[in-house]
């Protein structure tokens, strides 16, 4: 299992957090994650045999927010 950190733009409210954090419990290999609202950032545990840091990032798009992996 590996992880990395991801910048989150928008979100503003408990709402934008639970959307972001529904996308990333449907990705296929993400094994947890911790959304900050406060810090506009999330950390995620993540499967490498089976997904990787940009995949989870295209999976997210939808939710229209910014992303960019630090």
């Amino acid at each position: 299992m590996r992880s990395f950190t991801l910048s989150i733009k928008g979100m503003h409210c408990n709402g934008c957090r639970n959307h972001v954090e529904q996308y990333l419990k449907d990705i296929d290999g993400v094994e947890n994650f911790r959304v900050s609202l406060e810090e506009e950032r999330a950390e995620i545990a993540y499967s490498e045999n089976k997904t990787a840091p940009e995949k989870i990032v295209d999976e997210l798009r939808d939710t229209n927010f910014e992303f960019e992996i630090l």
